[in-house]
């Protein structure tokens, strides 16, 4: 390998995403107690109870967000995604740009990788440098490189909207979890109302999964995932244009 491959390979392990969502970039581990006030609405959040016995099945609801994200042409959002580990929250934000059919650039806007670029123009292979002075290097990897998934191993490809909802379905057709979504958007901690969609593990049936959903346009705001019932991950998208018409330049690094 040589010495720029090994320069890129480290930045796209850092910018790797949800996960979406997670569906969402490698994060840059911060100093920051997960146990702090400032996490208190958003575990409140994570636990509270939005579905019931009386909600429908997701399943069809599901289906109706795969179709919606298939249809978009063109979109860009910012992120934000938090990783709580035991001892700290590892966190990144950045911004990303998709247009079809599979052509995406995602920057890390704030953290130690700031400037840090990560670009695919076709499937299976990924362009990309770190940020301020170490931009001279760059290089490509494989799509499906160990070094383009993030600390929750999604990878970093599969970020766009409808791999999102697809990963969604496939939970629920494909690997059985059982799925309930609100027969109404319900109101969110930022004072919004969106659909919830929640899926399930284990026996006791315990929440595995949540994502917020636009009633408008059925793509997810936010996303939880869960490990043994306990907050995992808390992921967001902000300032999303869809269809803006995105130039294929923007795709060039």
């Amino acid at each position: 390998m040589t010495r720029n491959l090994r320069y890129v390979s480290y930045l796209l392990l850092l910018l790797s995403i949800i996960g979406w969502a997670t569906p969402i970039p490698a994060c840059a581990a911060a100093d920051v107690d997960p146990q702090a006030s400032s996490w208190a609405p958003i575990r409140q959040m994570s636990l509270k109870s939005f579905t019931n016995d009386a909600d429908k099945d997701g399943k069809p609801f599901i289906d109706r967000m795969v179709k919606a994200a298939g249809d978009l042409n063109d979109y860009s959002f910012n992120y934000e995604m938090n990783v709580f580990k035991k001892n700290r929250v590892i966190s990144q934000r950045g911004n990303l740009e998709f247009k079809k059919p599979s052509k995406m650039r995602l920057e890390v806007t704030d953290g130690p990788n700031d400037g840090s670029v990560a670009v695919m123009t076709q499937p299976g292979k990924v362009k990309g440098h770190l940020g301020g002075v170490l931009s001279i290097f760059s290089g490509t990897v494989s799509d499906h490189s160990s070094y383009l998934r993030c600390v929750n191993g999604w990878p970093m490809v599969e970020s766009d909207f409808l791999s999102l909802a697809q990963a969604i379905r496939g939970y629920v057709y494909n690997d059985g979890k059982p799925t309930k979504v609100t027969s109404e958007p319900v109101e969110w901690q930022d004072g919004k109302k969106y659909y919830v969609v929640d899926l399930y593990e284990g026996s006791p049936k315990r929440l595995w999964k949540r994502i917020a959903v636009e009633p408008g346009n059925l793509l997810p705001v936010y996303w939880i995932d869960y490990e043994e019932g306990q907050l995992w991950t808390y992921s967001l998208w902000t300032n999303v244009q869809i269809n803006p018409g995105i130039a294929d330049s923007v795709f060039k690094l």
